[in-house]
């Protein structure tokens, strides 16, 4: 897998957990494969072992529907966090925008 890589998300930041979904969504397949590389018979019993959990992970139905929850939510919720860093913003503004962003998350539950 060459130009992006999966990094560990930081805690606080929305957009660091955007960043490392559109990744995995961009990169899903070149995942799948190195993973099954890692399954075969020229690598050692426990990465063979590792390979094929996370395999068995990542193509399973939970990993995947919330890979896809998480690449429509976060860029929204990013956005709202960005907004309300915004210098100068006033109460009646970040009202509005945490009231769009709760009618979006109510409408896509």
């Amino acid at each position: 897998v060459t130009g992006l890589s999966i990094k560990r998300a930081v805690e606080t930041r929305w957009s660091s957990r955007a960043d490392a979904v559109n990744v995995v969504v961009k990169k899903l397949s070149e995942v799948v494969t190195a993973l099954e590389q890692l399954t075969e018979e020229g690598e050692n019993a426990t990465t063979r072992s590792d390979a094929s959990l996370v395999l068995d992970s990542v193509l399973s139905y939970p990993f995947l529907s919330f890979l896809s929850l998480w690449k429509s939510v976060l860029p929204e919720i990013n956005d709202a966090q960005k907004y309300m860093q915004t210098k100068g913003l006033d109460l009646h503004k970040s009202s509005v925008k945490l009231t769009a962003l709760r009618d979006y998350l109510l409408q896509n539950r």
